[in-house]
C-alpha cells in the first residue's frame, strides 16, 4: 500500500469543526472520511491537540463582559422587585397600627 498525502494540523481542524457545525461527534474515521486521506495516527494526533487548545482557550472576554451584564441586570431587577414587595408590605403594616391605635383610643386619633 502507498503512502498516503500528508495531511496537516488545520485540515484536521478545519474537518472537525465542520463534523461538530453538523452536530457529529468527530471520531478519526469520520474525520479520515471527511478529509478523503491520512493516517489515523496523524488525524488521532491532530485532533487531540485541537482538543487541547480548545479546553485551553480562554473565553472571548466580550462575551463573558456580557453574560456578567445580563446576570447582573437580572439580578438587579429581581432585588427591585423584592424591594417593592417589602415597601408594600410596610405600608400595610402602618395602615394596621393606625387602625389599632384608632381602636384603642375609642375611636379618636391622637
Amino acid at each position: 500500500m502507498g503512502r498516503l498525502p500528508e495531511i496537516f494540523y488545520n485540515d484536521v481542524k478545519d474537518a472537525y469543526e465542520k463534523l461538530e457545525s453538523l452536530e457529529q461527534r468527530p471520531t478519526v474515521d469520520r474525520v479520515r472520511e471527511l478529509l478523503g486521506k491520512g493516517s489515523r495516527s496523524t488525524i488521532n494526533r491532530h485532533m487531540r491537540e485541537y482538543e487541547q487548545q480548545e479546553k485551553n482557550k480562554i473565553p472571548n472576554s466580550s462575551n463573558v463582559l456580557t453574560s456578567f451584564a445580563l446576570a447582573l441586570n437580572a439580578y438587579s431587577a429581581h432585588q427591585n422587585h423584592k424591594i417593592k414587595q417589602l415597601e408594600e408590605r410596610l405600608e400595610k403594616l402602618k395602615e394596621e397600627i393606625e387602625i389599632m391605635k384608632i381602636k384603642k383610643g375609642g375611636g379618636k386619633k391622637r
